[in-house]
């Protein structure tokens, strides 16, 4: 676990990387066992270093052994059990070191979508029972060119303003629980289960579809839970946090010109978050009400604004 010291992992996740959605069905299990490995690590720590070390290893795991080339849809076997040996033998550097090589090939490609890519997508989406996945694939606006103009409207002050305009009260900041946050078994598991299939991943390249394999077995399903934990209770080294706090930006092009931003987070804390939301989302309904028209609130404003949009069209 040493060999991880040395990692700059906000580097690494910030670097793009081509991965895999899922592994194949005949080497699930050893893929499990890894994430039972690096989830038994992050529990078993007992210093900030220790901790690190975990979760460094839990981040950086898709990235070593789910990475592809672009234009690559399998692997042989042989390779697979390779990447697998490796990992078990700690031979962590190597498996970042072919992941880089990845990386680099990616850099020359580009990553324009093109018709048959966005059919392609939707087929796929369909056959996993995602319809409204599979909708947005085929009519969702192209992703914005990446130039100078585009990082411009996204930065725009006047439309995302850089600062808030009230500063949060002290109180706030300064908030403890009379006892830790202690997160439902089943809505957790159950947030995991109904995570969206085909989902984009985040910066580690971690899906929902792969950490579901966590599921496959109970000893790896508590020791998931035991972490989602202690992730809800901000348990985790500043500097993962920072990492885990990392997403992914696409910059979409609006059918009148415009650039929307959509940030993609870690699976991990977009489960637990979704977890948390549902066990307070009375309180905040009732914080909330009447004044917005987002959660939970059927006031009928999402038909207004279609029948206005299709009046207008």
């Amino acid at each position: 676990m040493r060999t991880l010291d040395n990692i700059d992992l906000l580097h690494r996740l910030r670097a793009r990387t081509l991965m895999f959605a899922t592994p194949p069905h005949f080497i699930r299990g050893r893929i499990r066992a890894a994430w039972h490995f690096s989830l038994e690590q992050i529990i078993q720590a007992r210093t900030d270093v220790e901790s690190t070390r975990a979760w460094t290893l839990w981040l950086l795991l898709p990235r070593m052994l789910l990475h592809r080339t672009p234009g690559t849809r399998t692997l042989p076997k042989e390779e697979w059990r390779r990447r697998l040996h490796a990992f078990q033998q700690g031979d962590w550097h190597h498996l970042l070191h072919h992941s880089d090589m990845a990386e680099a090939n990616q850099a020359t490609t580009t990553s324009t979508p093109t018709p048959e890519r966005r059919a392609e997508r939707a087929r796929h989406l369909v056959h996993q029972g995602e319809l409204s996945a599979a909708r947005q694939a085929l009519t969702a606006t192209p992703p914005a060119p990446g130039t100078e103009s585009t990082l411009a409207q996204l930065q725009d002050p006047a439309r995302r303003p850089p600062a808030p305009y009230t500063a949060l009260h002290p109180t706030i900041h300064q908030f403890a629980p009379d006892q830790p946050l202690q997160l439902p078994v089943s809505k957790l598991l159950t947030a995991l289960r109904r995570s969206r299939k085909g989902a984009a991943p985040g910066p580690s390249g971690l899906t929902a579809d792969t950490l579901r394999l966590v599921l496959d077995d109970d000893a790896t399903t508590a020791l998931f839970v035991d972490v989602c934990q202690l992730l809800a209770q901000a348990r985790v080294p500043p500097n993962i946090a920072k990492a885990i706090g990392l997403g992914r930006l696409v910059a979409l092009q609006k059918p009148n010109g415009g650039v929307r931003g959509l940030v993609v987070g870690d699976v991990l804390r977009r489960v637990v978050s979704r977890c948390i939301a549902q066990m307070f989302s009375s309180h905040i309904h009732t914080a909330c009400s009447p004044q917005q028209f987002a959660l939970s609130t059927r006031a009928g404003t999402g038909a207004v604004l279609h029948a206005l949009t299709t009046a207008t069209e």
